[in-house]
Formats: structure tokens, sequence, C-alpha cells
């Protein structure tokens, strides 16, 4: 995937529709500034003056003729940053494939381009992700080539439930197969620093999740029981070793942060009383310990059977 400043996706209704930005169209300018790469154009939109309007140029179609636009878009009141509703291009092209899924099983491999689905050309990732999410347990025809030489198939996508915002999820089609994403190797240090970067925010993340679920900002359709934990847990070995511990680390980050949250038998709870203590100067009876604990017990166990009951509701 390349960091062009060429556009591969426009938000339905945003100010970039509005103004007339297409797919395909590659930006040169923001407010008379050249940009040459994806982060660049990012930048210049994200810090530009909203007041009289975004101007940008871009070039369109085979003459490649220069086009200038101007999107009235508002900064954000909280942030000042400028969003317009566009995103990269990325090629129709196929990331990783999950194994006995109905992109497997139609013969599709990691770097095939896919260039029709249904007799409708395809020009960008986000064009095919449309077309199969909108088609969950229905028949699709899909095209692709592969060094040079074209195959077809009949594909039914699987219906999975994928999250609309942090409130609801909905049901979409999915064939198994992820976006293109370019890997590089990188030595023992590096990978270090990199993990533990990676991991610092992943658990900025969960924190965040978790603070958004008591305050009833994420639904509770988003928190999955043991049984979605084991069929998670089988969906990434299905798509390969490197996203079954991806998976592992994940989940035992979401333990880390539950585990440090002041709740009692937890050890963020013991942690707490600790605080008390000191604050107290005196430590709690034994009869209020053991209310504490009790309390804390119930709430689990509670907790628990819930989340086992609502899987086992999803499951049928």
């Amino acid at each position: 995937v390349g960091d062009d400043p060429i556009v591969g996706y426009v938000e339905e209704g945003s100010p970039a529709q509005v103004a007339g930005i297409q797919v395909l169209d590659r930006i040169t300018s923001v407010e008379g500034a050249d940009v040459e790469t994806w982060d660049g154009l990012r930048s210049g939109i994200m810090s530009a003056d909203a007041s009289d309007g975004v101007t940008l140029v871009v070039e369109r179609g085979e003459g490649r003729a220069l086009v200038p636009l101007v999107v009235e878009a508002d900064a954000d009141p909280e942030t000042g940053v400028v969003v317009i509703g566009i995103g990269s291009y990325i090629p129709p092209l196929v990331g990783d494939v999950m194994r006995g899924s109905p992109a497997d099983l139609a013969g599709l491999a990691r770097g095939d381009r896919v260039v029709e689905i249904d007799g409708r050309p395809i020009r960008t990732w986000y064009e095919s992700q449309e077309m199969i999410a909108a088609s969950p347990n229905e028949e699709l025809s899909i095209v692709w080539e592969r060094d040079g030489e074209r195959h077809d198939a009949v594909v039914v996508p699987d219906e999975v439930m994928e999250p609309v915002g942090t409130t609801e999820v909905r049901a979409a089609g999915s064939i198994g197969t992820t976006v293109p994403l370019a890997t590089r190797s990188v030595g023992f240090g590096e990978a270090v620093v990199t993990g533990a970067t990676l991991s610092a925010s992943t658990l900025g993340q969960v924190g965040q999740m978790f603070w958004m679920l008591a305050t009833g900002q994420v639904s509770m359709e988003m928190v999955g029981g043991p049984i979605r934990v084991v069929q998670m847990a089988s969906e990434s070995a299905r798509w390969g070793p490197s996203y079954f511990f991806a998976f592992m680390a994940f989940l035992s980050l979401n333990l880390t942060v539950l585990n440090l949250l002041p709740l009692p038998i937890l050890d963020g709870g013991h942690l707490l009383l600790l605080g008390l203590e000191r604050v107290r100067r005196r430590g709690l009876t034994e009869r209020q310990l053991m209310v504490w604990q009790q309390v804390g017990l119930v709430f689990f166990i509670g907790l628990a059977v819930f989340l086992l009951v609502r899987d086992v509701f999803l499951l049928r």
C-alpha cells in the first residue's frame, strides 16, 4: 500500500463529497502548499484555516487535469483539527486469507487483485469491502487477477457481526480476507521498543474502553464471555500464528487492566484497601474484609453467569 496523496474513499455526505472530490483524485496542494504524500496531505488539511474553506488542487482523469476545489469544513471546537471525510487509496488487493473461509475455498490468495464483483469494476479496496459487507449469505461473482491471468468464482459471504460506532452492532458479509498491509523485518532492539510502544498504546485504549463501558458510552453487545473468547481464539488461529499470538497478547492486556480495577477480590481492590488503610491509619475489621470479599465474589459470579448465558443465547 503506497503513501501517495490519492483519494480512495469519500464519506457519504461529508464536506469532501459536497465539494466534489472523487475517488482516485490525486490531491497535489492544500492551501497553496504542494503535497507529495498522504501524511503531508492529512497534516495540511488538519492544520488548515477553515474559516474561508480549505482550498485544494486535484489531478483528475486520464489527462490528469488540474481542478481547484474549495471544501467547506469546520474545525473541531475542542481540538481545532479539520476533517473533510476522505480516506487514502488502498488498491483492491487481497491481504491475508483465513483458512476454510469463502475466499480460501474459492481459491483467492494473498496478493490477488480483485477487478470485478457481480459485473461491477472494482477500483479500490473500499469498494470491494462495501459490496461484500452488503451481501451476507448472498452469492457474489468475483473476478480477480493473478500473475496476469484472470480467475473467477462464486462466493457466499459469511454473516458476521461488526460494530457500528460504539453503541450497536450490525450483520455484515465477510469472505475472510484482510486489508493488504506492507510488512518489514526489524532488529531485536527495534522490536522491543515497538512492542513496548504498542502495548502502552493498547493498554490506554483498553482502559478507555472499560471506562466507556462503565459510563454507558459503549454497548454491552461489544462484550463477550468465555464462549466468545474461545470463538475469537479459534478464528485468530485460522488466520495464522501471528494473528493468534496477537490476540493472546491483546487478551492478556485486557486481563491486566481488568485486574487493576478497584473492585473486590482483584489486585486493584487490594491496592484500594491498602490506600484506605494508609489514609485511615487502621485496617478494616475481619467482618468488613469478609463482606468486601463476599460482595466481590457475588458480583463476579453474577457477571460470569450473565456473560455465559448471553454467549449461549447469541449462539442460537
